[in-house]
């Protein structure tokens, strides 16, 4: 599933160099070649999360995503909304910089400044994320989609209008939602609930409203 995702993401993919390979295929590189002869392109990701990772179901099922992303050469950074206590986090935050790869990490990189990419980030304010998204950094953007805050807005809701607002008009990233298995069911249970039965059918028509809303904006759910 990964690596069919990957593929799809033709014309975001970066260099070395960090330049993108443009949609209409015409710049003639090295990952080019790459991707004719079966590779996957290496992307920039930004997995965005609503909170530090802890020993929990889905948690744990998203760190193996990552690990499985970086065993495909993918870069990784992470983005928390949440604070969570130092003692609350699994892996720790030095462990999970070591597992992304990242050097010279500091507890305060998570809230202060901008670091360049693999980074770990934690939200503050709508001004620091625009600001980050700004500067074209990231070609993929994943999302977990969560729902345990209803009626609260996820961070799905709050980042990314932000995100197409302010991303670099010629580095609009690839945009996916992931959605835990459980959080699925429970969307549905929510959609049968709240719409009458002859529109609980196919498609997005079975989604809550806000989640349909994401999923326009994103690219891949």
């Amino acid at each position: 599933m990964i690596e069919a995702l990957l593929r799809n993401m033709r014309g975001v993919s970066v260099d070395d160099g960090g330049s993108s390979i443009d949609s209409s295929g015409n710049a003639s590189t090295n990952k080019q070649c790459a991707e004719e002869q079966g590779e996957l392109p290496r992307n920039r990701i930004l997995i965005v999360h609503e909170q530090h990772l802890q020993s929990m179901g889905c948690d744990v099922r998203l760190l193996r995503f990552v690990k499985d992303l970086l065993y495909l050469n993918q870069e990784v950074s992470m983005l928390f909304r949440c604070s969570t206590p130092a003692k609350m986090r699994q892996p720790k935050s030095k462990m999970l910089a070591s597992i992304l790869r990242i050097d010279n990490y500091e507890e305060a990189q998570l809230r202060k400044g901008l670091r360049h990419p693999p980074g770990i980030y934690e939200w503050t304010s709508a001004e620091r994320f625009a600001q980050l998204i700004s500067m074209g950094y990231f070609n993929v953007v994943i999302i977990f989609l969560w729902f345990w805050y209803d009626p609260q807005p996820s961070a799905a809701e709050l980042m990314l209008p932000l995100l197409r607002a302010h991303a670099p008009p010629d580095k609009q990233p690839f945009v996916a939602l992931l959605s835990d298995d459980a959080h699925s069911i429970r969307c549905a249970s929510l959609s049968r609930a709240r719409r009458p039965c002859h529109l609980c059918s196919r498609s997005l028509t079975r989604h809550p409203p806000h989640v349909r809303v994401c999923a326009c904006v994103a690219r891949r759910v």
